[in-house]
């Protein structure tokens, strides 16, 4: 060819001696099925090793970081944790966790703490916590490439994998474990532990004495008859596209509505296809108290003469009950779903607790965070929520709003004591950014005050 010949030749492009190995997320394909059958062993795997500043110094000065990434590739990914100091390892399959440990440490010498100076989170005295996963998460957990986005977010922790469709997690006891947990939902949504799930059964199954005054068989109550991984999925499909029930109002006024949990907060719309508004909403962390029966004046209204107690439920919270029977007037439904609402409700102020008393120092440093009980309502300091929740789980009871009114009152008092922290003048730690994906997303300060304004938790409906 002539020299005016812009085509590009092949055998003018460069030589690919030096081609990735790398298998690294490639045979991503499984599908469902096997995702939930795979073991330990089979599934994509995480894990921290905390370095010596000496293994540090190796690293930056030495020039071998790209040898151990390149000889690494085969199996998975490493990433440096300057800060910590430690080490990011991301396997596509957990089985080659010793084989990717012997290469790094042809460099590095031991990380696993056979010397003692870099103890491996694994061989440490540790604690394992256990999350079934639904069937969106376990898709995205099994996903190499968004574990090693997990892993992106996470400091040392110690290891995450998958085990025939639960999550778990191992951490040393003298780390905190809410930090990581908080930053998997943040990708995943909720997490639930197993023992969540066996007090959420248990609130369903109810007791034998309210099972016989209400004429419920136990038997008859499908949800307790599937495994864990079927009961989250079950749980987790019925909370986020609503369940139908009748909203009563005072004077005998009602109307249909749909009423959904979706990530932290009740939304209740009037058809299913219809975006939630957090107009019609409550954050779960504001609700004090679930109790089923006719404990208002709106549930009993002449109405509702024809329906039992026990398919009738109110949710109350600081500005606002709403008031709900089961169309069908089954008390199996309302049973059901205001389990999930505590279940949820139990899960966020366990959340704040946690992150109180495991990270002190961060309670007015997260802007981001779920966990701040300031602005969440968990402390019984800012806004009188804290012994409010205590009692919130009591299912019958006419003293519901009595306790209520009492607590607005003692709210008050301590409202003229203190002065607001910043938390509480800026709105911007009530927002719980979990359930976000992948995407990457984040919220602008315009958005964080638009959607985290206080007016906007009223019942305008």
């Amino acid at each position: 060819n002539n020299g005016n010949n812009n085509t590009i030749q092949r055998n003018k492009l460069p030589d690919r001696r030096g081609a990735r190995k790398s298998r690294f997320g490639m045979h991503d394909t499984k599908p469902l099925l096997q995702r939930k059958s795979s073991t330990f062993n089979e599934n994509a795997y995480g894990e921290t090793f905390k370095i010596t500043q000496e293994q540090l110094h190796k690293i930056s000065n030495e020039g071998i970081w790209p040898d151990i990434q390149q000889d690494l590739e085969e199996y998975g990914v490493v990433s440096l944790d300057k800060d910590t100091p430690a080490l990011k390892l991301v396997l596509s399959e957990g089985e080659a966790r010793d084989k990717a440990v012997g290469i790094i440490e042809k460099y590095l010498g031991s990380i696993t703490g056979v010397d003692k100076k870099s103890p491996i989170s694994i061989d440490k005295p540790s604690k394992e916590i256990v999350f079934p996963l639904t069937d969106d998460q376990l898709r995205q957990v099994t996903n190499p490439h968004h574990l090693k986005m997990l892993m992106d977010d996470l400091t040392h922790f110690g290891t995450i994998g998958v085990d025939e469709g639960f999550l778990k997690l191992k951490i040393p006891l003298d780390l905190p474990t809410i930090t990581p947990i908080h930053k998997l939902e943040k990708r995943l949504g909720v997490l639930l532990t197993v023992q969540e799930i066996k007090d959420i059964r248990s609130h369903i199954a109810g007791d034998e004495k309210s099972n016989t005054d209400a004429n419920i068989n136990i038997d008859d109550i499908d949800v307790l008859k599937v495994n864990d991984l079927q009961f989250i999925n079950h749980m987790m499909k019925c909370c986020k596209s609503g369940v139908k029930f009748i909203k009563h109002k005072k004077r005998g006024v009602y109307d249909e509505r749909f009423v959904l949990i979706d990530k932290d907060r009740l939304y209740w719309k009037e058809k299913q296809e219809e975006r939630n508004h957090r107009s019609r909403s409550m954050h779960l962390t504001k609700i004090i108290q679930v109790m089923i029966g006719k404990n208002t004046k709106a549930l009993r209204d002449d109405v509702l003469k024809d329906t039992l107690p026990i398919c009738c439920f109110s949710v109350v919270a600081k500005k606002a009950t709403l008031d709900l029977s089961s169309p069908q007037k089954d008390p199996i439904q309302v049973r059901e779903f205001t389990a999930y609402l505590k279940g949820l409700q139990r899960h966020f102020i366990s959340q704040a607790s946690q992150f109180m008393q495991q990270t002190p120092n961060n309670r007015s440093h997260h802007p981001n965070s779920k966990h701040s009980s300031r602005s969440n309502g968990h402390s019984s300091r800012s806004n009188g929520h804290g012994h409010g929740h205590g009692h919130g789980n009591g299912h019958h009871g006419n003293n519901g709003h009595h306790g209520h009114h009492g607590h607005h009152k003692h709210n008050n008092q301590q409202q003229q004591q203190k002065p607001p922290t910043n938390s509480q003048q800026n709105g911007k730690m009530k927002l719980s950014p979990i359930g976000q994906g992948f995407g990457g997303f984040k919220f602008d300060d315009q958005t964080l005050n638009k959607m985290t304004n206080p007016n906007n938790d009223n019942d305008k409906q």
